[in-house]
């Protein structure tokens, strides 16, 4: 995924609805629970950060690795 010139000069944290904004086709249930999962990760919880019980913030970053985790984990 190539980056625009934008994009670049974005902050590397963003809440849910950024990440549903750059992944198109993702749903917010879908982002649930793969957050979820990241949480109870011990190499992905890091980049998910809850400073209150309704606010969370995804490392865009972090959240691309675990996608390529999960694309390398889904056909063993």
């Amino acid at each position: 995924m190539k980056l625009t010139k934008d994009e670049e000069l974005e902050t590397e944290w963003t809440n849910k609805k950024g990440l549903m904004k750059r992944y198109e086709h993702l749903n917010v249930n879908t982002l649930s629970h793969w957050l979820m999962e990241m949480r109870r990760s011990r190499d992905f919880r890091k980049y998910v950060i809850n400073p209150t019980p309704k606010l969370v913030w995804i490392n865009i970053n972090g959240f691309h690795e675990f996608l390529k985790y999960k694309q390398r984990t889904n056909f063993r």
